[in-house]
């Protein structure tokens, strides 16, 4: 058998000994030192950087905006953003635009693609709608850094939009018909069952918030200053 040389030999639990491997819930990849461990010198992670952000008014279920739908809101927050550039990134300079929404009943397809194009953004700029419950908006901030990262794209913007006012109520029993109709045909809140209600334990998710926190021992306190 032929000696294999001593560069190779090296143990298994040593092959991961430089990876930014943490624990579960600790993950803190070091990315400035990333691209230099590279084979290729020149590959480096690109520089993210956000250059303006904004939001429509925090409004009530019901209250002031209830006249305006999800695309509605999402296309303001865009075309300020935009605005707020000072002219220095026109729409056609978008490369991606992503937006999350927790409940897309009621609003035609592709809400994310309606905002982007009431807020006068070219056709040919594409866009995704994510939905990923409470984490959609925010996941659409990891998408865009990932994309500017990578050198897929050099500008994005990334957002939410949602209209808990205009969420409709559904009548799931109707397609094929409810026998004598009520009390035996459903109505269902989609805010409620499509936004706030957990799918796999069938409970309101503001349970399992309160119950994990007490579990962890976070104060109220400790969770909007990790919020902030």
């Amino acid at each position: 058998m032929a000696k294999i040389p001593q560069k190779l030999e090296r143990k298994k639990s040593d092959i991961y000994k430089d990876a930014p491997i943490a624990k579960f819930g600790e993950r803190k990849p070091d990315f400035s030192t990333m691209g230099r461990k590279m084979k290729n010198p020149h590959a480096r992670f690109r520089e993210v950087v956000c250059v303006e952000a904004c939001r429509t008014p925090y409004g009530r279920s019901g209250g002031a905006l209830k006249n305006f739908s999800a695309m509605e809101l999402g296309a303001m927050a865009i075309k300020e953003v935009l605005r707020r550039t000072g002219g220095k990134v026109a729409p056609s300079d978008v490369d991606y635009i992503f937006m999350g929404q927790v409940v897309p009943a009621g609003c035609g397809q592709i809400p994310g693609r309606q905002a982007t194009i009431l807020a006068g953004v070219p056709e040919f700029v594409p866009s995704i709608t994510v939905n990923k419950v409470c984490s959609s908006g925010i996941k659409t901030v990891d998408l865009a850094f990932q994309m500017i990262l990578l050198g897929r794209a050099e500008i994005c913007i990334a957002g939410g939009q949602e209209s808990m006012s205009n969420c409709p109520f559904v009548l799931p029993d109707m397609r094929w018909g409810a026998k004598m109709a009520l009390p035996n045909g459903r109505v269902v809140d989609s805010m409620v069952y499509d936004g706030l209600w957990d799918a796999f334990y069938n409970r309101h998710m503001a349970i399992h918030g309160s119950e994990v926190a007490d579990e962890f021992g976070f104060s109220r306190q400790e969770q909007d200053e990790w919020a902030l």
